[in-house]
């Protein structure tokens, strides 16, 4: 079975790329709380992340990338993931985002050549936008409020570490840890006294039902 697609952030950041079996030398020296992991046993440690052996660059990935971004009318040169995110093109099966029209041509269609995908017209992704909203809420999405997508800044890479919090969860978290922020004056202190975690992945959002608009080229 095909492993599960992911971004480059989450797979750098995932935990079960973090660890390695101590070795002889390593067992018999000084233990080092920076090294150790909580609730794993005492022959694994901490490993040192490197891009060597590890990462893979996905060639049809890059392929659908691309397809995509020309779909959209868009510069697969400059455009980064960040851009697409933020413009929200749709399209396609779905009327899906650009990043699930990747993920769609490498699930489905095994990263096929041959796929070619069309935009909707910007009223029309509006509509989609809405219609996914309500999809997700029959469905049971978590709501942004009940994500686990926040981690402390003062925890980061401590064995105090207590992991991704709901917004909630990290209010509580400063509540009894004052000198790790103010829970009253959370509101614009990303990155400074909390950041969000990015090794949290959203569930793929659901497709819509609709008949766009044929667009003019």
């Amino acid at each position: 079975m095909r492993a599960p697609i992911l971004w480059f952030a989450e797979l750098a950041h995932h935990p079960c790329t973090r660890m390695v079996y101590r070795t002889y030398s390593e067992s018999r020296a000084r233990e080092n709380e920076f090294m150790n992991v909580e609730k794993v046993y005492w022959s694994c440690r901490r490993d040192v992340w490197c891009l060597k052996d590890r990462v893979e660059v996905d060639e049809k990935a890059g392929r659908a990338v691309r397809r995509v971004l020309e779909a959209a009318g868009r510069d697969w040169e400059t455009e980064s993931a960040e851009m697409m995110d933020a413009r929200d093109d749709r399209g396609g099966y779905g009327c899906l985002r650009g990043a699930m029209l990747v993920h769609h041509t490498l699930k489905a269609h095994f990263g096929d050549s041959r796929v070619a995908w069309e935009r909707i017209s910007p009223d029309d992704a509006a509509v989609a936008r809405v219609l996914e909203a309500i999809e997700a809420t029959k469905r049971g999405y978590l709501t942004p409020g009940k994500q686990k997508l926040w981690k402390c800044v003062r925890c980061r890479d401590t064995t105090h570490d207590r992991g991704r919090m709901t917004w909630e969860e990290l209010k509580t978290h400063f509540t009894h840890n004052p000198k790790h922020g103010d829970p009253d004056e959370m509101e614009g202190k990303e990155e400074v006294t909390y950041y969000r975690a990015l090794d949290y992945s959203e569930r793929e959002r659901p497709p819509v039902k609709m008949v766009p608009q044929k667009v003019e080229s």
